[in-house]
C-alpha cells in the first residue's frame, strides 16, 4: 500500500512539473481560445515568439503600474490597439518576421517610454547653429536599440534598423560622427545637429575627474552614445 501511494505521489509530482514546464513555454494569452487569429496561432506554436510574448507581458505590467500613477491608466487601451496591429501581421508576406519586429519594437518602446531601463546616454544637440533650436536624444540599449527624441513640444520614439540609423513613424535620426541628422516629419527638411551636452544618469567617477557632474568626454571631444559611461574608464 505504501509503495502504491509513493508511486502515485511521484506520478502526480511529475505531472505537476510537466504542466509547469508547459506553461513556461506558452505565451501570456490563452492559446485555447476559440477565436484565435492566425498571428496568435503562430505565436502559440513558436517557442521564440511565445517567449517574446511573455517578456512583453512582464514589461507591460511594469509600465502599466507607472501609467496608472502618472496618467490614470491610458496604457491598456493603447495596448489593445497594439494587439490589433500585431494581429494584422497576417497581411504581410512574412508573418513571422512581422511578429518578431512588432514584439521587439513594442518591448523597446515601453522600456524607453516608461524609463524601465536607464538610458545609455542622453545627448543635447543644437540644430542649425541655433541654440534655441534644441534636440534632446536619450539612447537605450534595449533588445532592439531605441532612442527617444525630444524636439520642441514633441516626443518621438525611434528604433535602430541599421547601424546608427533610427526610424520612427515618419521620423528619422541618423548619427553622423559626434552629431546627428534629424528628420522630424514626413518630407521635412533634415536638421543638422551638433552635441551641446552629454551626460549619464550615473557617471562613473573616472569619467568626471573634475567633479562637475558632466562627462569629461565633452572636453576631450570623444563622446560616443554607444559607450556605457556608468562603467569605469579603461583608457
Amino acid at each position: 500500500m505504501f509503495k502504491r501511494k509513493f508511486s502515485l505521489a511521484i506520478a502526480l509530482a511529475a505531472t505537476s512539473l510537466a504542466s509547469t514546464a508547459l506553461l513556461a513555454e506558452l505565451p501570456a494569452f490563452n492559446c485555447k481560445a476559440k477565436d484565435l487569429r492566425s498571428a496568435e496561432k503562430l505565436i502559440c506554436e513558436d517557442a521564440e515568439l511565445s517567449k517574446m510574448d511573455r517578456e512583453l507581458s512582464a514589461v507591460f505590467a511594469q509600465a502599466k503600474a507607472i501609467d496608472e500613477k502618472v496618467v490614470k491608466g491610458t496604457l491598456p487601451a493603447e495596448q489593445r490597439g497594439w494587439i490589433k496591429g500585431r494581429n494584422d501581421c497576417w497581411k504581410e508576406s512574412d508573418l513571422r518576421a512581422c511578429l518578431v519586429k512588432t514584439y521587439l519594437r513594442r518591448t523597446a518602446e515601453l522600456q524607453a517610454k516608461y524609463k524601465l531601463l536607464s538610458p545609455v546616454a542622453t545627448t543635447s544637440y543644437t540644430c542649425e547653429n541655433n541654440p534655441a533650436h534644441e534636440l534632446i536624444v536619450s539612447y537605450f540599449a534595449t533588445t532592439q536599440r531605441a532612442a527617444v527624441a525630444e524636439h520642441g513640444d514633441d516626443v518621438f520614439y525611434l528604433f535602430e534598423d541599421a547601424k546608427d540609423h533610427y526610424q520612427g513613424g515618419n521620423e528619422i535620426l541618423t548619427v553622423r560622427g559626434d552629431g546627428v541628422e534629424f528628420v522630424p516629419a514626413y518630407e521635412a527638411q533634415p536638421l543638422t545637429c551638433v552635441p551641446r551636452l552629454l551626460k549619464k544618469g550615473t557617471i562613473d567617477p573616472s569619467w568626471d575627474k573634475n567633479g562637475d557632474g558632466l562627462n569629461d568626454c565633452e572636453v576631450e571631444g570623444i563622446c560616443d552614445h554607444t559607450v556605457d559611461y556608468s562603467k569605469p574608464r579603461t583608457t
